[in-house]
Order: C-alpha cells, then structure tokens, then sequence
C-alpha cells in the first residue's frame, strides 16, 4: 500500500468518525507492532554469521525499546507513571536519558514495574479464565489470535463433565518486558474522551512455576498428585507443581477505560503462533 493510499484510508476513517461519533473505528483489528524475541548470541546458532545477525538483531531491539520508551514517556502514557511534571533537566539529563535504556530491567522502582505487574496479574486472570472455560473472560483478556486459539483449544479439548483448577505458585524469574512498542493508534482529529491516543505492544517473558488439577465430576481426581503438597481444601489433591515459560504480547489501546490483553504467543527461535 502506498503512502498516499494509506493517507486515504486515514481520512476515510477520520470522516467516519466524525459521522458516527458514538463508533470507534479506531478499534479495528491491528497487525502485532514489531516487537523482536530477543535470544542469546551464544547458543543455539548453526553459524557464525546466524550468530552476528542475532547479535545485531538484539541491538536492534534495544534501539527500538529506547525509542519507544521515549516516545512514551513525551506523551507521558508509560504505564503507571506520572511524569508530566518532569523538568526539562531531568527529560535532557539526569533522567530519561539513561531511563529510556531500562526495558529489560527487572528492578524495584523502574519505568516499566507497573506493567510488569500488570501483566502478571492478566496472565493469572487469563489462565484461571481457561481453566474454568469462562469464554466471556477469555475474550476480554485476549484479543486477535491468541483469544482465536484459546477459544478454539477450549471447544476443542475439554471435557465439560470435568473440573479443571489452575494454580500460580511463584515466579522462578521475574516477569520481564523482552521488547516494547509504542505508536498513535487514535487519529482521529480530537483528542480521546479517555486516556491518550498510543498503541502500546510489549512482548513479555513469564517464567512461573504452576499446576493444574482435573476432577471428574465425582470429585476423583484425574490428575497426578504431588507428594508432600499442602491440601487447599477439603476433596483437593494438590497437582504436581510444573515450571513454564511463556513469551506473550500484551497490548493496550490507551483510550481504552479497558484491560490489558493478551494478542500473540511467540517462541524462541520461531514465529508467532
């Protein structure tokens, strides 16, 4: 599509807009920003050269993340954070500078706690919803292909005479945001009712260690038990504690008064789902 062609579409959603101003065309459906799965130039690499693409493929990713972080942070839409009262000092010196820098970082007080927190709340809430087959708290968790196949995984799998009960025990690492993307999804001519017009994408490593348990609809426990586990009741048979790790994408449309959500799993050394 070509520069002027895209021009056109924009307008044409602007006049919609404008003509139903109770619809939002700015809700449609959007490809996955270019989020990159960053992965470790020092394995898993057949060759020196797949190795130097990776390696510059990472440097690529933490340029974006910068310049993503800074993007959000002029519009001040960082999740979570205030920083319209920050001083030109701080934005040209002693702060964003070398904030802009922190995407990855796991540490107490940095620009992306919130959403890593955020994220971590939705993953529990997204995975207990599954686990109940709560299709309408699957679809307002997940969006786009990842509600696709959750929604088609569950019609697909489960047993509806059976009982499924998902636990989080701990994090064996940190939620960590890998890559993040940020860009104005809201075009239209005045500014959003809510919030602030960015698009925001972030691909976001869980690393947790879980268990889910099946019981038929007797109560009989179709799981394997764990050996020495707390009960959680009475008629619960702790499951055996497994570790996963996961690399979803979280999106939000920031004038949206809605959840984060889930659209895309991703994996190491392979696309999207």
């Amino acid at each position: 599509m070509s520069d002027e062609e895209m021009l056109e579409q924009v307008e044409m959603v602007r006049a919609m807009s404008r003509m139903f101003p109770t619809a939002d065309p700015w809700g449609q459906r959007v490809d996955t920003l270019d989020v990159i799965m960053p992965c470790s130039t020092r394995s898993h690499f057949p060759s020196v050269r797949a190795m130097l693409d990776q390696f510059f493929r990472n440097r690529l990713n933490d340029t974006k993340n910068a310049t993503s972080l800074m993007l959000l942070a002029k519009e001040n839409a960082i999740p979570g954070l205030d920083l319209s009262d920050a001083s030109l000092f701080q934005k040209l010196v002693t702060s964003w500078p070398w904030r802009i820098l922190t995407t990855q970082s796991t540490r107490a007080g940095s620009w992306l706690e919130p959403l890593r927190q955020i994220a971590l709340q939705t993953y529990k809430e997204l995975n207990v919803a599954v686990a109940q087959r709560n299709d309408k708290q699957v679809k307002r968790l997940a969006t786009s292909i990842h509600q696709d196949n959750i929604i088609r995984m569950l019609k697909k799998n489960q047993n509806p005479s059976q009982t499924y009960i998902w636990r989080f025990h701990r994090e064996v690492s940190p939620t960590k945001v890998l890559s993040i993307r940020g860009t104005e999804g809201h075009l239209g001519q005045d500014d959003p009712k809510f919030g602030n017009r960015m698009l925001l994408h972030a691909l976001v490593k869980f690393d947790t260690e879980q268990s889910l348990e099946i019981y038929d609809k007797r109560g009989k426990a179709l799981h394997k038990p764990a050996d020495s586990e707390p009960t959680f009741g009475p008629g619960t048979f702790p499951a055996e504690r497994r570790r996963v790790t996961e690399y979803l994408v979280i999106e939000k449309r920031m004038w949206y008064d809605g959840p984060w959500v889930f659209r895309e799993q991703m994996y190491e050394g392979r696309s999207s789902q």
